[in-house]
């Protein structure tokens, strides 16, 4: 092969081989736009999927924000207000009077767990959940709550060991508040927490915000964990 034809050769090849290296870039860079699409399609699947999954339960909502909104979320004070108690367990407990006709309540230390769970931000254990109970006007007693022959008057608490039960004086609930919950056309969502404003009843200004979050606690002792629990009562 003479120099003149080794020479055109060697040029045609490196001519075909940089026509091959620009297809296989245009291949590669095709590939990695494809892929960065799918990836793009996944993500806002995925996202599209989560918002689809946060639908919020307005019922649960309402139901707990009036609680909180009445009563605050201070539970540091259930050692020694049991009208406290008795108000943030009313639709857990159940009620009957003693033999002199005191109204009474009646709860599970489970149900009282998810209770406190539900009403604050920090996350109880069993344990720390029943240290918020303990004071001077509360008594422990080794049997069931049903084989009871004395009763809690105004501020004791009864905690009965046998069956796990909590006894105290109950309250009658009124109706007339002096604050009230915003509309629910004003509450707003944003993920898995809604702001609700609580008005003054009489003159329809704000006084305080409540957000509650979906409830994603992890804890041990409880019986059924709430739907959402306060984030946070912000008064104004």
């Amino acid at each position: 092969m003479n120099k003149k034809l080794f020479m055109l050769l060697a040029a045609g090849a490196l001519v075909l081989t940089g026509c091959a290296g620009k297809e296989n870039s245009k291949t590669s860079e095709k590939n990695n736009s494809e892929q960065k699409n799918e990836k793009k399609d996944d993500s806002n699947a995925t996202t599209s999927k989560e918002n689809a999954e946060l639908k919020h339960d307005l019922a649960a909502a309402e139901k707990l924000a009036h609680l909180v909104a009445i009563s605050g979320n201070d539970l540091s004070r259930l050692n020694e207000k049991t009208n406290l108690l008795a108000w943030i367990t009313q639709d857990k407990s159940t009620k009957f009077k003693s033999p002199e006709g005191i109204p009474l309540a009646k709860i599970s230390l489970q149900d009282f767990v998810d209770v406190v769970n539900e009403f604050s931000e920090k996350t109880y254990s069993k344990q720390e959940a029943f240290d918020l109970l303990q004071s001077p006007a509360f008594s422990e007693y080794d049997g069931k709550s049903s084989a009871a022959s004395a009763f809690p008057k105004d501020s004791e608490i009864h905690y009965y060991k046998e069956d796990n039960k909590l006894v105290f004086v109950s309250v009658e609930k009124g109706h007339n508040y002096p604050q009230e919950l915003d509309k629910k056309e004003n509450w707003k969502t944003e993920g898995d927490s809604i702001k609700i404003n609580v008005l003054d009843s009489m003159t329809k200004t704000k006084i305080a915000i409540i957000t509650l979050k979906l409830n994603n606690k992890n804890y041990t002792g409880g019986h059924n964990k709430s739907k959402y629990f306060v984030a946070d009562m912000q008064s104004l």
